[in-house]
C-alpha cells in the first residue's frame, strides 16, 4: 500500500512537472524586461516603465514617454509596438484607461486650483466636466455657452 501511494505521488509529480515549469516560465516573462534591455532592440526616447504584466505569453509594458502612455510587448529577443486585440476587444486600452484614471485622481487637486468658471445645475450634480480652454479661442467660448445650457 505504501509503495502504491509513493508510486502515485511520483507519477503525479512527473506528469505535472512540465505544467509547473511552464507556469514558472510564464511568470518570469517580465522579469528581465527593462528599458535597457528593450533599447538593445529599438531606440526608445527618455521614458519610464509604468507597468509590466504578462499578457498571452509576452510582457506588456506601458511606457510613459513625455506624458503619453505607449504600449509595447516585449520578450528577451523582440519588441512589438502597438495595441493588442483579443476577441474583438482592444485589451491594451483598458490598462491605459486605468492608468489615465489613476493619473487624473493624482492631478485632480491641482486641476481644482485652476478652475475659473463653475456652472452648477439646479438639480443634483452627478458628474463633473472639466473643460480646459484657451481664453482667446472663439470656439472655446462657443463651447462654454453650450456647456452652460447643458448644465441647466
Amino acid at each position: 500500500m505504501k509503495n502504491n501511494i509513493i508510486s502515485v505521488v511520483m507519477a503525479t509529480a512527473i506528469l505535472c512537472s512540465p505544467i509547473i515549469a511552464q507556469a514558472e516560465k510564464s511568470g518570469d516573462v517580465c522579469k528581465n524586461i527593462t528599458l535597457e534591455a528593450m533599447q538593445t532592440h529599438v531606440p526608445i526616447p527618455p521614458s519610464t516603465i509604468l507597468s509590466k504584466q504578462e499578457v498571452n505569453g509576452v510582457c506588456e509594458v506601458i511606457l510613459d514617454i513625455n506624458g503619453q502612455y505607449v504600449p509595447v510587448y516585449a520578450g528577451t529577443n523582440f519588441i512589438i509596438a502597438g495595441e493588442m486585440f483579443q476577441d474583438k476587444k482592444q485589451i491594451t486600452q483598458s490598462r491605459i484607461d486605468g492608468l489615465n484614471a489613476e493619473k487624473f485622481i493624482r492631478l485632480k487637486p491641482d486641476i481644482e486650483k485652476c478652475v475659473a468658471l463653475i456652472c452648477k445645475p439646479k438639480k443634483e450634480i452627478k458628474h463633473t466636466v472639466y473643460m480646459i480652454t484657451d481664453p482667446v479661442c472663439p470656439f472655446c467660448h462657443q463651447a462654454e455657452s453650450q456647456l452652460k445650457e447643458f448644465a441647466g
